[in-house]
């Protein structure tokens, strides 16, 4: 498609120009969606050894990573204090990467995230906070679903893998994710991972 786009240039019109788009914007979506996917299935597979680390030290990458969308939407990120856990930092780095950019993505105003984390028994909580458009609450249990959407991708883009993949990441860790929000209000997701993996 790539290269016919490149030999038809200037060619096309109409009808056939509307159809040829059609088939482009297709085949685009669909690498998209095979990208997704691949991540989705890379969190079971992973070979990458768990590690005693600092929840700072993955985090501290996926601000970095994400430093030019932080950047051009002037978003506002507090950490608090966050304890040392056995981890799989890649696959946290993701969690935190996918978390930051939505609360960037669904969101209207200046972006403002606070990462936090309380310890309550035999788990960690981290708490992601932020302050964008929210989800209704009939919607929890759907957006942890691959493939569901809750907006049009003219709306917003994406093909709603990135919280199917946090889920899984969190689960592979031995805990779960969960969201507290209401429409306008922003969102809160509260992950529990234990503070010592099963042997």
């Amino acid at each position: 498609i790539q290269l016919l786009e490149e030999r038809l240039e200037g060619k096309l019109q109409g009808k056939d120009l509307q159809y040829f788009q059609f088939i482009s914007d297709g085949a685009r979506r669909m690498q998209h969606m095979l990208s997704d996917l691949l991540e989705y299935s890379r969190v079971n597979t992973s070979t990458d050894s768990v590690r005693l680390l600092s929840l700072k030290v993955p985090l501290e990458a996926a601000i970095s990573n994400l430093q030019g969308q932080i950047e051009a939407s002037n978003t506002q990120i507090t950490i608090g204090k966050l304890p040392e856990l056995e981890i799989i930092p890649s696959q946290i780095e993701r969690l935190f990467s996918n978390l930051i950019k939505n609360a960037i993505k669904y969101n209207e105003n200046e972006p403002k995230i606070e990462i936090n984390s309380i310890q309550k028994g035999r788990f960690t909580e981290i708490l992601v906070q932020d302050n964008g458009i929210g989800i209704d609450p009939q919607y929890f249990d759907r957006i942890f679903k691959i493939f569901q959407r809750l907006h049009s991708r003219e709306e917003y883009p994406g093909n709603g893998v990135g919280l199917a993949v946090c889920q899984r990441i969190v689960l592979k860790h031995g805990g779960s994710i969960e969201v507290d929000s209401s429409l306008g209000k922003g969102s809160i997701f509260i992950i529990k991972l234990p503070n010592e993996r099963a042997r």
